[in-house]
C-alpha cells in the first residue's frame, strides 16, 4: 500500500458518521418506502429490493456509494430511488434522484434529480439523512 493516505482518529470518526447516516436512510426512509411498495402491491413479483451497494469509479478518481429502492410495477414501469454518495479530492457531493423507466431501460419521467455538496463529514452525513428525506417522499410513481 505505498499509495495509502494517513487516516487520523478523527478522520475515522467522520466516515464512520457517514457510514452511520447511510445506514440510518436505509433502515428508516428507504424501508418506510420499501414497506410502502409492498404494501401498494402484495402481489408484485419480483419483490422490490433495496440495495446497499459500493462501487468505485475511475472518473475523476471518484468513488461512490448507492442506496437504491427499484420496482417494476405492475404495467412494467421500472421505478428507482436513489441516493448517491459522491467521494472526491476535497468533497462529497450527494445526490438525489427519482425516475421511471419503459421496459428497454429508457428512463421516460424523472420527478427528482438533485445534487448538493458538503466539505467535511459531518456536513455530508446531514445531507445523506436530508437527501434519504426528500428521495423517499417523492411517491408519485405508487400510483399507476
Amino acid at each position: 500500500m505505498s499509495n495509502a493516505v494517513p487516516v487520523t482518529s478523527g478522520d475515522l470518526g467522520g466516515v464512520a458518521g457517514v457510514f452511520r447516516a447511510l445506514a440510518e436512510a436505509r433502515w428508516t426512509s428507504f424501508y418506510k418506502l420499501y414497506v410502502n411498495t409492498t404494501l401498494r402491491w402484495p402481489d408484485l413479483r419480483p419483490r422490490p429490493v433495496v440495495d446497499l451497494a459500493l462501487r468505485t469509479h475511475k472518473v475523476e478518481t471518484a468513488s461512490h456509494v448507492a442506496l437504491t429502492l427499484s420496482v417494476r410495477r405492475p404495467d412494467g414501469t421500472a421505478v428507482m430511488w436513489a441516493l448517491v454518495v459522491w467521494i472526491g479530492p476535497g468533497v462529497v457531493a450527494v445526490t438525489g434522484e427519482v425516475y421511471a423507466e419503459d421496459s428497454e431501460g429508457i428512463v421516460i419521467d424523472s420527478v427528482l434529480d438533485v445534487t448538493e455538496e458538503a466539505t467535511d463529514a459531518a456536513g455530508a452525513a446531514a445531507l445523506i439523512r436530508s437527501m434519504a428525506v426528500r428521495v423517499c417522499a417523492q411517491r408519485r410513481f405508487l400510483e399507476t
